[in-house]
């Protein structure tokens, strides 16, 4: 179904959710790889998708542009795959691209040419990483292949065994390990211990007499240089199993 013209692909703007897309992103890319992928990113999404060695180029644009400013940053796409709706769906439409495909049902159908009817049998929730593969299936690429979940390089990692600790959840106190659990952990474990700030929340900076804290902004990067993450359920985790690192 797809060209073998280049093809521009939305990410999804929440990051768990786009570290769900990538294996279907790689799906599509193996299914042809010679054709060129462009990743269309919101700013604080570009570690992520650089990461990712099968793609051809990232785009970003700031999580706040309208969909006029986005367009503005890409030409030349006879096709694209879009996720979900919003401003950069719009963009896509109001680019005139021939081709843009997506799953359909969805409440941006609207700015699709060739909405991808997907069925899901009943029975138990699937996980979301499914979701983006049978769209990719959809368009010919084999959904559960092993390259498919790859991870990507790291860099030698320090002899000293360092875990990053995720004390807070980006689903509030409710989700959230209590403080004395993660002081007690850290007195159990001889390691280096680096603490990562998520979701806005002030867990991270109550813990910083026990190792250095990352901002937000860098947790990517500082990710890949731990041994083993510990954390409650936020973008962390999931950023770190997308480069491979035992949560």
């Amino acid at each position: 179904m797809l060209e073998l013209s280049p093809l521009i692909i939305t990410s999804p703007m929440v990051t768990d959710e786009a570290c769900f897309s990538v294996p279907a992103v790689r799906a599509i890319h193996f299914e042809n790889p010679s054709r060129a992928i462009t990743i269309l990113c919101p700013e604080d999404l570009v570690p992520v998708w650089q990461s990712v060695t099968e793609v051809t180029e990232v785009v970003s644009y700031p999580i706040s542009a309208s969909h006029r400013k986005i367009a503005k940053l890409f030409g030349g796409f006879s096709q694209a795959l879009v996720w979900e709706g919003g401003p950069v769906a719009n963009a896509l439409s109001k680019k005139k691209i021939p081709k843009r495909f997506g799953p359909a049902g969805e409440k941006f159908s609207k700015w699709l040419t060739n909405p991808l009817e997907v069925s899901q049998s009943i029975g138990p929730i699937e996980h979301r990483v499914n979701h983006y593969l049978r769209i990719a299936e959809k368009l010919g690429g084999q959904p559960f292949e092993a390259g498919n979940f790859q991870t990507p390089p790291r860099p030698p990692l320090p002899r000293q065994l360092r875990i990053g600790i995720v004390p807070g959840s980006d689903f509030g106190a409710s989700a959230e390990w209590e403080l004395e659990n993660f002081r007690a952990l850290v007195s159990e474990l001889q390691a280096e211990w680096i603490i990562f700030e998520s979701g806005g929340r002030p867990a991270a900076k109550k813990l910083s007499d026990l190792g250095r804290v990352v901002p937000e902004k860098n947790v990517f990067c500082e990710l890949a240089n731990c041994h083993l993450l510990i954390g409650n359920d936020s973008s962390v985790p999931h950023l770190a199993a997308h480069q491979g690192i035992p949560c």
